[in-house]
């Protein structure tokens, strides 16, 4: 455990903290996306060097970026679908 790559570590705890704060919109799934970012930089460490660790915790960092970025897109959608559902009804109809 002491030659753990740092990004993978670093991708495991933001991807933690990103599924804790995904249901706020945008720090939401600006997390995921840097949580993502970390996970492949630190996966691609690992490959490249073969000392180095932490290759589950690159890989669960990813997946949690991933599903993060999911959650966040469809906050998203369900944000923009309400707003244009209430602009629609608001609109007369000529």
């Amino acid at each position: 455990m002491g030659n753990t790559d740092g990004f993978s570590v670093t991708a495991l705890v933001l991807g933690i903290v990103s599924i804790s704060i995904s249901w706020i919109p945008i720090i939401g799934l600006l997390t995921s996306i840097v949580t993502l970012i970390f996970g492949i930089i630190g996966l691609k460490h690992i490959n490249s060097d073969a000392s180095k660790e932490g290759k589950g915790f690159a890989i669960t960092g990813i997946v949690l970026g991933s599903l993060g970025i999911l959650i966040g897109l469809m906050e998203l959608l369900g944000i923009g679908l309400g707003l244009a559902r209430n602009y629609v009804h608001r609109v007369p109809i000529r």
